[in-house]
């Protein structure tokens, strides 16, 4: 069990610093154009 949740976890927040990285993505691209 608590690998399960671990690995949840790992997930969760490897999804957040996906949501991060391209929220400041769109921001630089909306700064150059």
């Amino acid at each position: 069990m608590p690998v399960q949740s671990g690995s949840n976890h790992q997930l969760s927040v490897r999804s957040v610093l996906l949501k991060i990285v391209v929220s400041t993505s769109n921001i630089l691209e909306n700064l150059v154009n």
